[in-house]
């Protein structure tokens, strides 16, 4: 699952019920794993 699709799946269950909080992770979480060199999401 693409960050964008995760972001909005968690939204929908009500996992992140904010989206702005939602899309703050999603970048961390992608800048994180473009530093340990993971590029698959």
């Amino acid at each position: 699952m693409k960050m964008a699709e995760l972001r909005t799946h968690n939204i929908s269950t009500g996992v992140m019920v904010d989206a702005q909080q939602a899309e703050l992770a999603g970048r961390r979480l992608a800048r994180y794993h473009r530093e340990i060199g993971d590029e698959t999401l």
